[in-house]
């Protein structure tokens, strides 16, 4: 997923990348190049159950967020933009903060910040029953 990006959308069962794009007003070949995990026009790198960008912050200025291998396979859903090192991870439950997660794995906000970026400092967007990155 590129870097800016500032509008997810949650794939369901049944979609594909175009239907996608229409949903969202955008074309299939910003799709394509704000989400190159999704394989090209072949499409089957679409997943369901999982966020994928469908806005950018300047669209004139996109950078590919490197992609590493991770030593765990990630749980799933997992918070989007979580960094691929993870090694530890918590779900979200109701009535959960960012500071009872900190808190409960002994984190500073700085390391919850630094691996689950999109969560914000603010923890305005953390998302209930979703993974979240508690150690990297």
């Amino acid at each position: 997923m590129v870097s800016n990006c500032n509008a997810f959308y949650f794939v369901r069962s049944g979609d594909w990348c175009q239907a996608v794009a229409d949903k969202n007003s955008i074309t299939l070949a910003q799709f394509m190049t704000w989400n190159p995990q999704v394989g090209g026009a072949s499409c089957t790198g679409l997943w369901a159950n999982v966020y994928v960008c469908v806005g950018v912050d300047d669209p004139t200025t996109i950078t590919v967020v490197p992609s590493c291998i991770a030593s765990i396979i990630p749980p799933s859903p997992t918070q989007p933009g979580t960094v691929c090192t993870c090694k530890r991870w918590h779900k979200v439950v109701a009535n959960q903060y960012c500071a009872d997660i900190e808190t409960l794995y002994g984190i500073s906000a700085a390391q919850f910040n630094a691996w689950n970026p999109q969560v914000g400092a603010s923890c305005a967007t953390l998302w209930l029953g979703y993974y979240v990155c508690v150690g990297a």
